[in-house]
């Protein structure tokens, strides 16, 4: 496969990894202290257990400095957690609002007029196939046939009603054609 790919689920588990890392460091020592990366410092030693004045102090120095860089370390390692487990959400609802976009689409422009393409996102991608074959039973074709010629009688009758001769025709034997023209313009504007 080529170009970029995010999994959703693979961010979560990094986020999920680093909060058992952050875990397992609490375990070693008092996880309240634990939780502001504090707790080094009682490793602090004084010169009666070193033996050297000198050493102590600089043990206590590096406790000092490295509990600093311990509530570095958890503080970060909770931000990236939460930023990773977020950014896997936003790109599991973004891939879930293309997929939607894409059935909609598919229902839209390929499957039948007159259903409801706001309820594809519910339908799984075989449900969707399965809808866009068309309806080829006996009754579907003579239902198909019967719209047809009645769409034509309709057609036919408007023809005949609305040429120009039958107009002329109706006006002289006294009807009012150009009112029921605009009476019908009405309905279709209103």
């Amino acid at each position: 496969m080529t170009g970029y790919e995010v999994s959703p689920d693979a961010l979560k588990e990094a986020a999920e990894g680093i909060r058992k890392a952050i875990g397992a460091l609490k375990e070693i020592g008092n996880a309240e202290l634990a939780d502001a990366g504090r707790g080094v410092t009682t490793m602090e030693m004084g010169q009666g257990t070193v033996g050297h004045d000198g050493l102590a102090t600089t043990f206590g120095d590096f406790c000092a400095r490295w509990e600093w860089g311990v509530r570095d370390l958890i503080q970060a390692g909770g931000r990236i957690a939460d930023d990773l487990e977020g950014t896997g959400t936003i790109y599991a609802k973004a891939e879930q609002v293309a997929t939607d976009l894409l059935k909609r689409l598919a229902v839209d422009t390929m499957g039948d007029p007159h259903a409801d393409s706001s309820k594809a996102k519910d339908q799984s991608w075989q449900q969707i196939g399965d809808g866009l074959k068309p309806e080829s039973s006996p009754e579907s074709f003579n239902k198909a046939r019967d719209d047809m010629a009645s769409t034509w009688q309709r057609t036919g009758e408007d023809l005949v009603r609305n040429n120009g001769i039958s107009q002329v025709a109706r006006m002289l034997g006294g009807a009012d054609v150009i009112g029921q023209e605009l009476g019908g313009l009405k309905e279709i504007v209103s």
